[in-house]
């Protein structure tokens, strides 16, 4: 069961989902924070078993921790299993006899998948690129994936640092097919996906090569 957190201890699990992680000093200039107080919400948040900690080794001096989100903790942030369940079976009770016959459940899995990210960036397919960048970081931003978008020269890189699928992602790789769809239709271009959150990364990045 996922704890409700708000207030200073949420930012707190907001910045461990950007960093992946971060010792007690760290937080606190980020917080702007003194350390005992961050400390003492940390204290609440490990009880809670929405973080976790290491010990990290210094050369000189006391040994540093750092924290890191545990899959509780991960889950704090918003889920759209619902709105997965909801698609997928809109998406099925349209697939045609054609679309069907001869495939098998993987195969009918990732068309599923495929027409629900067509289905998503339709109406974007005769606009310019700007344009299209921006309506993607928006319909990315109201999925709750945490977009975060790199440009440099005609390459682009989409950090996704949450997952609204995760713990059915975690089990089913189909689930991935959605949000690499989703951004090569809006950037109409194939990407590739560099890491990827089910497979322990800290978040979801796909890179592209495009013409602005």
């Amino acid at each position: 069961m996922v704890v409700a957190t708000t207030g200073t201890r949420l930012k707190i699990l907001n910045l461990l989902q950007k960093k992946e992680e971060a010792s007690i000093s760290q937080l606190s200039k980020y917080l702007n924070l003194a350390s005992a107080t961050v400390r003492r919400h940390l204290d609440v948040l490990l009880r809670d078993h929405l973080v976790d900690y290491h010990e990290v080794r210094k050369s000189l001096g006391r040994p540093e921790y750092s924290y890191t989100l545990t899959e509780e903790g991960h889950e704090v942030f918003p889920k759209h299993y619902q709105d997965l369940l909801s698609s997928i079976l809109s998406e099925l009770s349209e697939l045609t006899l054609e679309e069907t016959n001869g495939h098998d459940g993987k195969e009918l899995s990732n068309l599923l998948f495929l027409k629900m990210a067509d289905r998503a960036t339709e109406s974007m397919a005769k606009e310019g690129y700007q344009a299209r960048l921006t309506a993607l970081v928006e319909i990315l931003a109201q999925r709750d994936f945490l977009p975060e978008v790199e440009t440099l020269d005609h390459k682009i890189r989409i950090h996704l640092h949450n997952c609204p699928f995760r713990s059915v992602a975690q089990s089913q790789e189909v689930i991935c097919v959605f949000d690499k769809t989703l951004i090569s239709n809006m950037l109409q271009v194939p990407v590739e996906q560099e890491s990827c959150i089910r497979n322990g990364d800290h978040s979801c990045s796909y890179t592209a090569n495009v013409e602005n």
